[in-house]
């Protein structure tokens, strides 16, 4: 979480806008939650993908982008890293999304519950497709962190009730273009 949000926000949309005019578009999506929370989507083929260096952005563009990182580290109050999984069976994506309203839910259950769990996810995921929701339910597990499931919804209109059983939370976002200088959709 930033100590000062605009001077963060400002960095990172720096050093995106120049990796962006070196490299190309980045391939990561941000949201921002009405807490302070940032989170950044980075999408991976598998785990051995994290721990071998990017091949996506050469040496000299990683070495012109770095100048930033001092400056946006000295802006945190905490840092965080998670790795989450997509989980396609679990997600309802819809034609065309809008992203005018975005939430994060965020769901902990007993680890005995997880059959249970898992089937009640699948059937929220079925009644969204059912009805032809406008609202995506993007669904992501991490096993490393605090092992939550989260769901981010896109879209406006009523979320599918919390999981029976589940610990929750949700929380108002934002799609961060302003961020990743790039497109939302």
């Amino acid at each position: 979480m930033p100590a000062q949000q605009p001077k963060f926000e400002e960095l990172v949309h720096k050093e995106n806008e120049l990796r962006r005019e070196l490299a190309g578009p980045p391939p990561v999506w941000e949201i921002s939650t009405s807490d302070g929370l940032y989170f950044t989507f980075h999408g991976r083929e598998s785990l051995t993908a994290i721990e071998k260096p990017s091949t996506t952005l050469s040496a000299e563009v990683k070495k012109k982008v770095s100048v930033f990182d001092v400056d946006i580290h000295a802006q945190l109050r905490t840092h965080h890293n998670e790795i989450w999984y997509f989980d396609a069976d679990s997600s309802w994506i819809p034609q065309k999304l809008d992203w005018s309203r975005v939430r994060l839910r965020t769901e902990q259950t007993r680890p005995a519950d997880d059959e249970r769990y898992d089937s009640a996810i699948k059937a929220t995921r079925d009644a969204l497709a059912k009805a032809s929701s406008p609202i995506a339910m993007l669904a992501f597990s991490s096993e490393y962190g605090d092992g939550a499931n989260r769901y981010v919804f896109i879209g406006p209109g009523a979320l599918p009730p919390p999981t029976k059983g589940a610990e929750w939370r949700d929380v108002e976002a934002r799609a961060r273009p302003d961020l990743t200088a790039g497109d939302v959709a």
